[in-house]
């Protein structure tokens, strides 16, 4: 099942969206992962879900903790 949207993980994304639609604020709903490679199918799911602003992150490592 690797890189597949649980059904609790799209459960969540739902209640986010509705949150979002339904406030009168400026609200952000973000998906992220750190799973392996094939979890960007999870992400693609979740962005389906919605109307999205897609920012790309670099894979730097981290130099601080």
């Amino acid at each position: 099942m690797d890189g597949l949207l649980s059904e609790l993980d799209e459960y969540a994304v739902e209640q986010a969206l509705q949150i979002s639609e339904n406030s009168d604020d400026d609200v952000e709903v973000t998906v992220l992962t750190v799973g392996p490679e094939d979890a960007k199918d999870a992400l693609r799911k979740a962005l389906s879900m919605g109307r999205w602003c897609w920012r790309r992150r670099s894979r730097r490592p981290a130099t601080t903790w």
